[in-house]
């Protein structure tokens, strides 16, 4: 059931979500995103987590690997020019 709740939030990721998930797919740092984002560190920690949470993935290689597998992402160009 945990994974069918999952699923459904992964189709209700924001704006801001996927832009996250470009940056941790181009390999940023925590900071780094912020920097990129002007947002905080902290900022991007909890969105890191709510992240986390809707994608059923422990750590960021994962977050990248679902992302990716689920096709979360359409604009593969985006990855070019974030």
């Amino acid at each position: 059931m945990q994974r069918l709740a999952n699923s459904n939030r992964v189709g209700r990721l924001s704006e801001k979500e996927k832009c996250i998930l470009k940056l941790v797919i181009r390999g940023l740092t925590n900071k780094e995103m912020a920097a990129t984002l002007h947002v905080s560190t902290s900022t991007i920690k909890q969105r890191m987590r709510i992240l986390s949470l809707k994608l059923g993935v422990t750590n960021r290689t994962q977050m990248a690997v679902a992302a990716l597998g689920k096709q979360l992402l359409t604009d593969m160009a985006a990855f070019r020019d974030a």
